[in-house]
């Protein structure tokens, strides 16, 4: 819980970060204007409060009308580091640390101000286009490519062709030892699965109430069809890769209810 101008709790008091911005002109300066109806778009993400959708509880609430959210902002900083340090490579973001300072409204340019210090690692800050009031600030960015000691590789997942059940068609048949029947209760979904590669296939993924049924083949008229490649697959249900990550670094294509595609990794366990 975090509450707003609340104190008197005592404790140890945290200690403070001093950060200094470099005293030179950003090395990259990238503006963009959200829309005016972006926090209603946001929402589509789960986080449906009210004072980003409802003018008389943003009023209510000290605000002329409803507020950007600031991971939507966040959003929209990230898309900037990533399109000047990493274009292309979204899978090499790092690290991503900020303090939000400020409120935005909808339809409100803003400007995303990046400072390279080092090879692998920047500082930013997103500031009001229009006022130059700071939204978010001390940012830090860090990226590059990741050791693969950091994310848990070994050898069983990166080679798909490693033998046993660790190859798609395996996979899918232990599926249902870990499928969350609970997780489950009131869905009635079919994903299609179309694994790419010399170890792919295609896939029915059919889940309905509290019970699941995972057969080869095409369905007529899937919900959402995900496709990847057979060892980006293995990754994903191993738990080595997020749906997120594999999504985000174009390793997985999306078709249909893309919102669906978020109930897999509440009914299964990925990390077979």
């Amino acid at each position: 819980m975090f509450c707003r101008l609340d104190g008197g709790f005592d404790g140890e008091k945290t200690l403070k970060i001093q950060f200094k911005f470099p005293k030179r002109e950003p090395d990259f300066i990238v503006k963009e204007t959200p829309l005016a109806d972006q926090p209603l778009i946001y929402r589509l993400s789960g986080d449906i409060f009210p004072l980003h959708a409802d003018p008389e509880f943003a009023k209510a609430s000290g605000f002329e009308r409803p507020i950007m959210h600031g991971l939507c902002t966040h959003g929209f900083a990230c898309r900037a580091l990533i399109s000047q340090l990493i274009p292309g490579e979204p899978d090499k973001a790092r690290r991503m640390a900020c303090r939000f300072a400020g409120t935005l409204y909808p339809g409100i340019a803003i400007k995303t101000l990046i400072w390279k210090t080092e090879d692998e690692k920047a500082v930013w800050k997103v500031i009001n286009a229009e006022t130059n009031d700071i939204i978010i600030n001390n940012g830090i960015f860090e990226f590059g490519d990741i050791p693969k000691d950091e994310i848990g590789f070994d050898d069983r997942v990166v080679a798909v062709t490693g033998g046993g059940d660790m190859n798609p068609a395996g996979l899918f048949k232990r599926m249902p030892d870990v499928f969350k029947k609970e997780a489950a209760a009131g869905m009635d979904v079919v994903f299609q699965f179309n694994i790419k590669g010399p170890k792919g296939g295609d896939w029915i993924v059919a889940v309905k109430d509290k019970e699941c049924d995972i057969k080869p083949g095409e369905a007529q008229n899937p919900d959402c069809t995900l496709t990847m490649s057979d060892d980006n697959f293995v990754k994903l249900f191993t738990g080595v890769m997020t749906s997120m990550q594999a999504f985000s670094s174009g390793k997985l294509s999306l078709d249909g209810d893309i919102m669906k595609s978020q109930l897999i990794e509440k009914i299964f366990d990925l990390n077979l």
